[in-house]
């Protein structure tokens, strides 16, 4: 599921450059011309394309990644409930932010709970995009953003994402529920296509890692 969301973001990132281009040509324009009558033209043109559709779509893949996340997590229980080794994990229930009640409910099934700090991270920016609009009002968010690649606040104090830092952050969810999945002793299986798919056009924009 993860995969093909992360798919999708690079198909769109993509089908928005050629749109770019198109619609420049449209005009009989490329983006090299500088003639001063269409020079506000131009500038219009590359906001829309390089900033606001960019920021939109990146956006909208974070709010997704994090429903994903919301889903597995009670997925992740109910399967735990299925297999008779304690009660199935009530999102709407418990104080605290969806991480730490699941790390509540982890441990009082006794299983060591996973760093959630990339987690916790996708989580502050879901909720900066739904309740603020990108706008960063949060200390304890701002305090993040420097850890981590492909996120910064621009100008305007707005979260900013790279596609890459889409992706960095979607990777961290996975991380996150194979460790948990590894903990309860339970088998992510992953579908030949997806899995090559993953590598094939999600991992050439992730970074290497030290050690791999």
């Amino acid at each position: 599921m993860l995969a093909r969301l992360g798919d999708h973001l690079v198909t769109l990132d993509a089908l928005r450059d050629r749109t770019r281009q198109s619609g420049l040509e449209a005009f009989g324009l490329h983006t090299g011309t500088a003639s001063a009558p269409f020079a506000a033209l131009l500038s219009s043109h590359k906001d829309r394309y390089d900033v606001h559709m960019a920021t939109y779509l990146r956006y909208a893949h974070i709010v997704l990644t994090y429903m994903v996340l919301e889903d597995r997590l009670e997925a992740f229980g109910a399967l735990i409930a299925a297999t008779n080794r304690g009660a199935a994990f009530a999102p709407g229930k418990g104080s605290g932010s969806l991480i730490e009640r699941f790390e509540s409910y982890l441990e009082r099934i006794t299983l060591l709970a996973p760093k959630r700090d990339a987690v916790e991270a996708l989580r502050l920016s879901r909720n900066c995009i739904v309740h603020s609009r990108g706008r960063v009002d949060k200390a304890d968010l701002r305090s993040l953003v420097p850890q981590l690649v492909g996120v910064c606040i621009d100008d305007a104090g707005a979260l900013s994402f790279t596609t890459e830092g889409c992706l960095l952050l979607q990777e961290s969810v996975s991380q996150y529920l194979q460790a948990i999945d590894g903990a309860a002793g339970f088998r992510m299986w992953v579908p030949t296509e997806v899995r090559e798919n993953f590598e094939r056009h999600i991992r050439p924009h992730l970074p290497e890692q030290d050690g791999e």
